[in-house]
């Protein structure tokens, strides 16, 4: 290598074009983010740890099955259509005791 590329290598390698004041600026600013990320990463962590130790935090919240408050309308078609069912097959049995009575008072004539 000829002495033109030596100092352009170590021109390169050292970064000759930018200040030394500059870049110790540069390392310091880094250096303060480094530390405000590190203690926001900490505040995280301790969070995390000792989520169960804060008041409430082994409770597991509940809440009850039916809401009076809610406007939700209580579903009863299926137990109507039950019912409903249940009066037909009612009737028909009482009109088929119906007529057997009546085939018997016939047969009887």
């Amino acid at each position: 290598m000829d002495e033109t590329d030596k100092f352009l290598k170590k021109f390169i390698l050292t970064k000759g074009w930018m200040d030394k004041d500059d870049m110790d600026n540069h390392f310091d600013d880094a250096d303060e983010e480094d530390e405000r990320r590190d203690e926001e990463m900490e505040e995280y962590e301790e969070k995390y740890n000792f989520r169960f130790e804060e008041p409430g935090g082994q409770e597991l919240m509940t809440y009850p099955r039916e809401n009076p408050e809610t406007l939700r309308q209580a579903d009863s078609k299926r137990k109507e259509k039950r019912k409903e069912k249940e009066e037909r097959l009612k009737e028909q049995k009482k009109q088929e005791e119906e007529e057997i009575k009546r085939l018997k008072a016939i047969h009887r004539e």
